[in-house]
């Protein structure tokens, strides 16, 4: 267990920002709250719930799941929330029609599936799926389809955990119509994305737009026995605009032989600011900070930018330079991890 144990009986609590807001559309840091990831991991319906018959459903495609949909689905309005430490992942489509689904099972191989729950309220259905493991899944969106895979993280693996800061209630900063939590998602995927033929396995801990506290994030980094933790942050200056660049948090307090903390977010700050042609502002050491602390493994915090400066605002809102980010965050692993 690469977690510290104590990790899971801590009582944290989320700091709560001071709404800041100056004149001409600058920078707004928004509250946070401490939202759970959903009301409940599975909903109990008023409109309906049941339980899928296993051997009913057609196994007419080389994916392990296919959901047919009624109207174009997309990650806008479909989220997935994996449970990584109760082998559970629970499917959100906004807006889906529960007739269409009563009566249209999906179809598919089912493999690493032992239970399939379908459950509705009338405007949205829930998916929720029970494996027989510990799986990530990998989602496509093809045409009014949407088709999951269930991939088992084995022990032996090594596993990066990237954690996107914030999500659903928690928009973190944001400018305008820019929200750090969309932005550090966007990144992570990308990470995930081209990391998809390293001998080493990305797994977002946050893939969907959906509220985790630190407690739920710590659980899920523990179930995977993750051997290296990145959480990704964009960052205001209330009091000057003109600052921006990049910057790392690390833990100056935990060293593992082979890899300090310190090391470890020298090498990915400093790649990710080489591929992005971007200035690094500083490390810091940031041994109280409520995950970094608790973290035996090594672990840091990555801030992409200054969403309160205009200019660089501008570029975290471009795919092309989210790119470039993605790109060196992954040299830098190569060059720690990869070895």
């Amino acid at each position: 267990m690469k977690v510290a144990t104590a990790a899971t009986t801590v009582l944290f609590t989320v700091s709560m920002s001071a709404m800041v807001a100056y004149a001409g559309g600058k920078a707004v840091i928004v509250t946070e709250d401490s939202s759970d990831i959903l009301d409940d991991f599975e909903p109990d319906m008023s409109s309906f719930s049941k339980i899928i018959d296993l051997s009913s459903i057609k196994e007419e495609t080389k994916n392990d799941v296919v959901i047919y949909c009624p109207s174009m689905p997309s990650s806008e309005n479909v989220t997935v929330v994996p449970r990584y430490s109760d082998n559970k992942l629970l499917l959100v489509w906004k807006e889906g029609r529960d007739d269409y689904f009563l009566s249209n099972s999906p179809e598919g191989k089912l493999d690493h599936v032992e239970k399939f729950k379908l459950s509705g309220n009338g405007k949205d259905v829930y998916f929720t799926f029970e494996l027989d493991s510990m799986c990530e899944c990998r989602v496509d969106f093809d045409n009014r389809d949407i088709k999951l895979d269930f991939v088992p993280v084995t022990e032996d693996e090594t596993v990066i955990a990237i954690d996107p800061g914030h999500g659903g209630a928690q928009n973190g900063v944001m400018v305008g119509k820019l929200t750090e939590k969309e932005i550090v998602l966007s990144i992570a995927e990308r990470v995930k994305k081209l990391a998809k033929d390293k001998p080493y396995r990305v797994i977002l801990i946050r893939d969907g737009d959906y509220t985790l506290n630190q407690a739920d994030r710590l659980k899920e980094i523990e179930a995977l026995n993750a051997s290296y933790y990145i959480s990704l942050h964009t960052q205001a200056d209330t009091d000057d605009e003109r600052v921006y660049g990049m910057s790392a948090g690390y833990n100056g307090n935990y060293y593992r032989e082979g890899l300090s903390n310190v090391s470890f977010a020298d090498a990915i700050l400093r790649n990710a600011c080489e591929s992005a042609k971007n200035r690094g502002v500083e490390l810091i050491n940031e041994s109280e900070d409520e995950m970094l602390k608790v973290m035996t493994i090594p672990a840091m915090n990555l801030y992409v930018g200054y969403l309160s400066n205009r200019d660089e605002g501008v570029l975290l809102s471009r795919s092309d330079y989210c790119d470039r980010i993605a790109e060196g965050i992954l040299a830098g692993l190569d060059k720690t991890v990869g070895k």
